[in-house]
């Protein structure tokens, strides 16, 4: 399980793909994470 949380933040390190914009949607909304937008 940690090791499959760990794989899937690495992975969401991509800002453009759409499941890690819907996760962090959710996160925002659920958890209170913010979201950070990247400075281009």
């Amino acid at each position: 399980t940690i090791a499959i949380s760990l794989f899937q933040r690495f992975q969401s390190r991509n800002p453009n793909a759409f499941e890690n914009r819907v996760l962090a949607a959710l996160r925002r909304e659920f958890g209170g994470h913010a979201v950070v937008e990247a400075q281009k």
